[in-house]
């Protein structure tokens, strides 16, 4: 039975056991595991959110600027859009007349928008305003929109786009390199978990291999505990973070209504499974690792 290839209902019913079995008799440890990887987790998780949602606002930020085209006083208006239109990094063009562009500082800075008409004249140029199709092609459209003829000048707001551009890409890196680190973090807590555990159980373990089981069907029990143990800590993890992420929606739409925070179902749930996910993949990986040095020394 130790040695054979095959894999009947009643083989993997015996690992199950044994594997529960493990869990119990090394509750505190398995206890110590669980939580750690729920901790770690749950911070994993909580880094995630504010990320994906300091990215998005950083991303909707870029989104909303958008070039300023000045034309000159002799420029042809619809030659000029046509140009413009030629490049593919164009998503879309506005003109505007200086008489427009006028209304519409007053309508914004001034109390009284009828006091455009006190003006005796408009010292405003007609313009094209541009919305780029990526915001991370702002500059070069800039640049290669400022060599347009019939264009006198062109703004965009360079500093104030290219800090939220830095912004959304270091969320985005550190993210990342989070990400790497608490599941390395992660595997080395479930490694020495499942390490004591071969240790404490060696002699049955040595017992095993005597009457001929193959490391393989000892792994399984070891590697069984420690997706127990990554599963479980996902699960608590998940729970804490969607607990948590929801009372913070709840405050920010009483009390911060222009903050718009990521929120649907599909969302939360995807969120949920893929902690779950991650804390089995760490979990048993964990213990892979672990027994493939240590089921040697057994």
């Amino acid at each position: 039975m130790w040695g054979g290839p095959t894999i009947t209902p009643n083989t993997i019913g015996f690992l199950l056991s044994q594997a529960w079995s493990g869990i119990r008799r090394n509750g505190l440890l398995t206890l110590a595991s669980v939580s750690n990887i729920a901790v770690s987790l749950a911070i994993l998780g909580g880094m995630f959110l504010v990320a994906v949602n300091l990215e998005r606002m950083a991303r909707l930020e870029a989104e909303k600027a958008v070039i300023t085209v000045e034309l000159k006083e002799d420029a042809k208006d619809s030659e000029v859009e046509i140009a413009v239109w030629q490049d593919p990094r164009v998503g879309d063009v506005e003109y505007l007349s200086k008489e427009d562009s006028l209304r519409r500082i007053f309508e914004r800075y001034v109390a009284n928008p009828q006091a455009v008409t006190l003006i005796g004249g408009n010292p405003l140029p007609d313009s094209l305003r541009v919305k780029p199709a990526s915001p991370r092609e702002i500059k070069p459209l800039a640049a290669s929109l400022g060599k347009v003829s019939g264009v006198a000048k062109v703004r965009y707001g360079q500093q104030v786009v290219e800090k939220i551009l830095v912004l959304a890409r270091s969320v985005q890196v550190s993210g990342a390199i989070l990400l790497v680190l608490m599941a390395f973090g992660m595997m080395l807590i479930v490694n020495a978990t499942i390490r004591l555990t071969v240790y404490a159980r060696r002699r049955e373990i040595r017992i095993m291999q005597l009457v001929g089981a193959t490391n393989g069907f000892i792994r399984m029990p070891f590697i069984c505990e420690g997706l127990f143990h990554g599963i479980v800590g996902g699960v608590f993890a998940a729970a804490i973070c969607l607990l948590v992420y929801l009372e913070v929606v709840r405050y920010v739409d009483v009390h911060l209504a222009f903050i718009d925070l990521l929120y649907s179902t599909r969302l939360l749930v995807a969120f949920g499974l893929a902690m779950v996910t991650v804390g089995g993949v760490v979990g048993g990986t964990g213990s892979a690792l672990s027994l493939r040095r240590y089921l040697r020394l057994a």
